[in-house]
């Protein structure tokens, strides 16, 4: 599968991916997505929001990037 839409940078994919939860949260249950779907890709994106806010901090280490990296594999 080709990931050519996707945007080559952290920042641009977490931007994406709360644009679409914002889409989600207005139109998901017309295209049958569940609330529950949404819930869960709202907890993805906070989640991610916070580790990378934490690995661009001056206070990053190894394991903080480990984790942003993680989070965002989770996407």
């Amino acid at each position: 599968m080709s990931h050519d839409w996707l945007p080559s940078k952290r920042v641009e994919q977490l931007a994406m991916a709360k644009t679409w939860k914002t889409v989600l949260d207005k139109s998901g249950l017309s295209w049958d997505v569940t609330e529950e779907e949404t819930l869960q890709l709202g907890v993805l994106v906070a989640e991610a929001d916070e580790m990378l806010t934490k690995a661009m901090s001056v206070n990053r280490n190894a394991v903080t990037t480990a984790r942003c990296n993680e989070a965002s594999a989770r996407r």
